[in-house]
C-alpha cells in the first residue's frame, strides 16, 4: 500500500487516527458492534483505551482479554475500523449487531448466525482496485468455523440463513420483495463490508444478529411494540455472553 507513502503518511498513522487508540493495546480477539455497548450484552469489565470518536474498551469476560468496539451505524466507519485493526494484533473478529427480519418465521428476538451476506450497499466497491466495478449483490461469507463455533455456543434455535446488507431505512422497504428473490430473509447496514474488509485486512471474521423487527409481521422498527423491544433487548443481555464465551476460546 505504497499509495500512503504517496500523501505523506503511513498505514499505522491513519490506523491510529481512525481507532483513537495505541495500536498495540488492541486484543487479538476484537468484538466490533454499530452501537451495543458493553454492558448492554453482559460485558461488565470494560476499561476506556481510546480518547477518538470511536468508543473502545478493553474487556474481560471469562477471564479471557478482547477488545470491544462501538463505530456508530454504517458501513463506512464499520468497515474503516477493520481495515485499521490489520495495524493492530487482532486476528479474530467478530460482528454484533441487530438486524431485521424480511421472513415471518424468523421472529424479533430470535438468534441469527448467517452463512453469508450479500452487498447492497456502495462501501464495498471502495475494497477493490477498481472502485468503479458495482459490488452489489456480491457475497461475502464469515469464517465456516468461527460461524458454527458461535451457533453452538448460543444453543436452542439459530436460524442459519443468508442476508443482505442495505445502506438506508426509509428506502429500504420498497425493495423488500427484491431481496427475498436473492434469497435473504435478514437485512443489516454493515457486515456484508465488515465481512470483505476483514478479507482484505487478514482478520477471520464472524457474525452474530439479534433480530429487532420484522415488517413482514407488522414490527418494522417505527411498529413494532415496546413491550417486544423491551424483551429483545433483556434475551440479548442474557444470551449474547454464550456467544461471547464461543468466541473468545477460538
Amino acid at each position: 500500500m505504497v499509495y500512503f507513502q504517496k500523501y505523506g503518511f503511513s498505514k499505522a498513522q491513519l490506523s491510529t487516527f481512525i481507532l483513537g487508540c495505541p495500536l498495540d493495546a488492541v486484543q487479538k480477539h476484537v468484538v466490533l458492534a454499530p452501537c451495543w455497548q458493553p454492558e448492554s450484552v453482559g460485558i461488565l469489565d470494560a476499561v476506556p483505551i481510546g480518547d477518538g470518536r470511536l468508543s473502545i474498551w478493553n474487556c474481560m469476560f471469562n477471564q479471557r482479554n478482547f477488545t470491544y468496539i462501538v463505530a456508530g451505524v454504517g458501513a463506512g466507519i464499520c468497515a474503516d475500523v477493520v481495515m485499521a485493526l490489520q495495524e493492530t494484533p487482532c486476528q479474530k473478529l467478530l460482528f454484533i449487531g441487530s438486524a431485521g427480519s424480511v421472513d415471518e418465521t424468523i421472529e424479533v428476538g430470535d438468534w441469527v448466525v448467517p452463512e453469508a451476506m450479500v452487498s447492497a450497499d456502495g462501501l464495498c466497491r471502495y475494497l477493490s482496485d477498481d472502485c468503479g466495478v458495482d459490488c452489489y449483490g456480491q457475497e461475502y461469507r464469515p469464517h465456516l468455523g468461527m460461524q458454527q463455533t458461535l451457533a453452538d455456543a448460543l444453543h436452542g434455535t439459530v436460524h442459519r440463513e443468508r442476508g443482505i446488507s442495505v445502506e438506508t431505512l426509509y428506502s429500504q422497504f420498497r425493495h423488500i420483495p427484491a431481496f427475498q428473490k436473492m434469497g435473504c430473509r435478514v437485512l443489516d447496514m454493515e457486515s456484508a463490508a465488515v465481512l470483505k474488509s476483514a478479507t482484505c485486512a487478514g482478520i477471520e471474521a464472524s457474525v452474530v444478529f439479534c433480530i429487532s423487527d420484522n415488517a413482514l409481521l407488522q414490527q418494522s422498527l417505527v411498529t413494532v411494540p415496546e413491550t417486544l423491544t423491551k424483551q429483545r433487548k433483556q434475551v440479548r443481555q442474557e444470551v449474547m455472553p454464550r456467544a461471547l464465551d464461543g468466541f473468545l476460546q477460538i
